[in-house]
């Protein structure tokens, strides 16, 4: 990754220059390239677009974005069924692409960074078994041409068969990230059994809003989204910004001094699958500098599946202003995940990697960021789940990014932010669980609160709120939590409730709870209701607890949750 710093006289050059491509295409009438390249003015504001229309058969066209670039091509488009190659001076304010039939690929590759550009990408896949991709490759070659004498070297104009003269780009060895950038990439995969890779992995975001929506559609299709990676040294921060972005793109929390926040904003609707439609999503991210990073979910009336990993760092400093403020607690990072799934027997799976701080192995030199969970004073991690009607399961686990528990205990960073569990099951008989332990019949994992050892600061606090609605429903909640840090004079607080609904429930509470740790509201413990009809019960642990509702104990409830059914 390159140094997290703006220069002036770069961006202010490469705006001047792209100002005067801008102006001699303004006015053009719109050019047909070839058959799936256009370049025109969609909006008639003087600023140059591009539409790329595919065939009714299988295409497959790479997008190539180097805004960066002040000589060459700063847009290229490679139609490699064609084998036509067409460059551009200037990035599209949008880029739109019709794929239509076919099994058709439609990748959309990060070359060079972002800096001061607004865009909008809007993509729709059209029928047919369809990929998309979105990415930042590394040290990845963009393709060259050499026209022939009739077509000269200029790049976007009226060309023949073989293309436009394209300098060959690389994309750089720590990936290409987004400054003061406000973009918009929205994809519809049609109908068809499809998939969409997003993959920020190598991207940061520097005040940066970043909104994406992937539109499923009709068929059983695969979304895949990855956030920028703290192991990479990436993050969703703030940053300082020549100028303030358009209206609407600072995130809510505005400017932190000289410093503007990041916003990533992702909506993904799974549309109307005919079994099955799956979610993946990849967290092991930097939150920094009162940044937002905000993931929902939106099911169908069918089956639906989320599998997540969450190693998320929430802080409340900003990562790449060379700043050691880590006592800044009013800046708010926050991170959220939420699943509403509706109707069918849906499944949401999350890894919460509650592990240690730093890499120590072989993976990355000691001392670098590993992908684990931490969050600091004022910040807020946000999980939720509305299964809807259907027998849905929610489980979140403690483990690791290749979707396996630990076995081993874990102590995890010291948390001084909040952190929440808001879960719903609906109608059916559904499960709930939030164990964040490890597997049964290993030695026991520990979650460290914060106290507010800084003036002003509030400690840390874990809310865990199971509603399993109308059914036969399982809850559960298994964690062992201490005070972290001793210092200050506020201690944690844990803030937690399960509530079966109607029917035959069973619910469960396995925690030890350290001194110094508070209980939230007048009960001063965790409250467990059963609600109506007979319900069942099994505590184990020094938690304080509070029944309701809750006719009969079966101290052999409490064991290992993967081995749970509906049943």
């Amino acid at each position: 990754m390159n140094a997290k710093r703006l220069t002036r006289s770069r961006a202010s050059w490469r705006r001047a220059a792209a100002t005067v491509v801008a102006s001699a295409v303004e006015g053009l009438e719109p050019r047909r390239l070839l058959s799936t390249v256009t370049s025109t003015d969609l909006d008639v504001d003087g600023n140059p677009d591009l539409v790329i229309t595919g065939t009714g058969g299988a295409d497959t066209v790479n997008v190539y974005l180097n805004p960066h670039q002040l000589l060459g091509a700063q847009t290229i488009v490679q139609d490699v069924t064609t084998g036509k190659v067409y460059g551009f001076l200037l990035p599209f304010e949008a880029i739109e692409a019709h794929m239509l039939g076919g099994d058709d690929r439609l990748n959309v590759y990060v070359f060079d960074e972002y800096d001061e550009v607004t865009q909008g990408i809007h993509v729709d896949m059209g029928s047919g078994k369809d990929k998309f991709t979105f990415s930042s490759p590394i040290l990845a070659n963009s393709p060259a041409t050499t026209p022939n004498a009739a077509d000269g070297a200029n790049l976007g104009d009226d060309i023949n068969s073989s293309g436009d003269t394209v300098d060959q780009v690389t994309s750089p060895a720590e990936g290409a990230d987004l400054y003061c950038t406000d973009l918009l990439l929205d994809v519809t995969l049609g109908s068809g059994d499809d998939c969409a890779d997003v993959d920020l992995t190598r991207t940061s975001l520097v005040a940066t809003k970043f909104k994406l929506n992937v539109h499923a559609d009709s068929g059983n299709d695969t979304v895949n989204l990855l956030l920028p990676s703290q192991r990479y040294g990436e993050a969703i921060t703030a940053g300082e910004c020549e100028a303030p972005l358009e209206e609407g793109s600072v995130s809510p929390q505005g400017e932190i001094g000289t410093y503007v926040a990041s916003q990533l904003i992702a909506k993904i609707d799974t549309g109307t699958a005919t079994t099955s439609n799956t979610v993946n999503v990849t967290v092991p991210t930097f939150v920094a500098g009162g940044s937002t990073a905000k993931i929902s979910v939106e099911g169908n009336a069918n089956v639906d599946k989320v599998n997540a990993y969450i190693g998320v760092k929430t802080v409340n400093y900003n990562v790449f202003a060379n700043q050691v403020d880590g006592n800044l607690i009013q800046t708010n990072s926050l991170f959220s995940l939420d699943a509403n799934l509706y109707g069918g027997n849906d499944q949401m799976t999350a890894y919460m990697d509650y592990s240690t701080g730093l890499q120590t192995g072989s993976v990355t030199p000691a001392g670098v960021p590993d992908n684990s969970i931490q969050s600091g004073y004022g910040t807020t991690q946000h999980y939720g789940f509305n299964g809807g009607t259907g027998d849905d399961s929610c489980k979140f686990f403690s483990g690791d990014a290749l979707g396996n528990r630990y076995t081993t205990p874990q102590s995890s960073n010291t948390l001084l932010g909040l952190t929440e569990f808001v879960l719903k099951g609906g109608s059916g008989k559904d499960q709930l669980f939030v164990d964040l332990d490890t597997a049964s019949a290993n030695a026991d994992s520990t979650i460290h609160l914060g106290t507010n050892a800084i003036l002003g600061a509030t400690p840390g606090k874990i809310r865990i709120l199971l509603n399993g609605d109308a059914g036969d429903d399982k809850l559960e909640i298994d964690m062992n939590v201490d005070v972290g840090v001793i210092s200050g004079n506020l201690y944690p607080v844990i803030d937690w409730a399960e509530n079966g609904g109607d029917g035959q429930d069973k619910v469960i509470l396995a925690a030890n709870v350290g001194n110094g740790v508070l209980y939230a509201g007048p009960l001063k413990a965790v409250r467990m209701d059963g609600g109506n009809d007979k319900d069942t019960w099994d505590v184990d642990g020094n938690v304080v607890n509070k029944r309701f509702s809750l006719e009969t104990e079966d101290n052999t409830l409490e064991g290992d949750p993967l081995s749970y059914d509906n049943t």
